[in-house]
């Protein structure tokens, strides 16, 4: 057996400036049946992607790690709107073929003591920015986010599994591996 992919389509954060807050926005195809399918489905994800892209005119350059870098004019949510809509006009159904993932990579965006999204203009504490991915869980076909808080925020990482931990795949990479 292989490993699911997960394929980043959109950088922002660090990797890609003026995108959006959150590091990467992946699509995970779920409903491949092999893993040559799996990689045909993303494939055509991201080129039906780059074509939204220029069409509405966004730049199609790429951030750090090979996915699109548009500046987003609404935030991070908007990252999944253009997501749901390349997965729809290539032909799939999101969350039965094409599912999301994130890496929020929280610690980028954490001002010291709250969640700062600037591209939303934004302040959150804990219990909002957890209240912000139930949100997107509950909008979106989002199966899996990492780095959702911060490396130290061990109470918060409690909540966020409580919370959203039976739903999704919490993926704690900055806490349980660079830390």
């Amino acid at each position: 057996l292989l490993s699911m992919p997960m394929c980043n389509l959109i950088n922002g954060g660090k990797h890609a400036s003026h995108s959006t807050d959150m590091q990467e926005f992946m699509i995970i195809p779920v409903g491949a049946d092999t893993f040559s399918d799996a990689v045909r489905m993303s494939a055509e994800t991201f080129h039906t992607l780059r074509e939204i892209l220029a069409e509405n005119g966004y730049d199609t350059t790429v951030g750090d790690e090979g996915g699109f870098a548009p500046a987003v004019k609404r935030g991070n949510k908007e990252a999944l709107e253009l997501l749901m809509h390349a997965v729809e006009q290539a032909g799939y159904t999101p969350g039965t073929d094409i599912a999301f993932g994130v890496d929020a990579a929280a610690n980028s965006f954490f001002d010291g003591h709250n969640y700062a999204l600037k591209s939303e203009d934004r302040i959150l504490n804990t219990h909002e920015m957890i209240d912000f991915y139930a949100s997107l869980v509950q909008e979106f076909p989002l199966i899996s986010i990492e780095d959702g808080l911060i490396e130290e925020d061990w109470d918060g990482w409690k909540v966020l599994q409580e919370r959203l931990g039976d739903e999704i795949q919490i993926v704690g990479d900055d806490l349980l591996v660079t830390n």
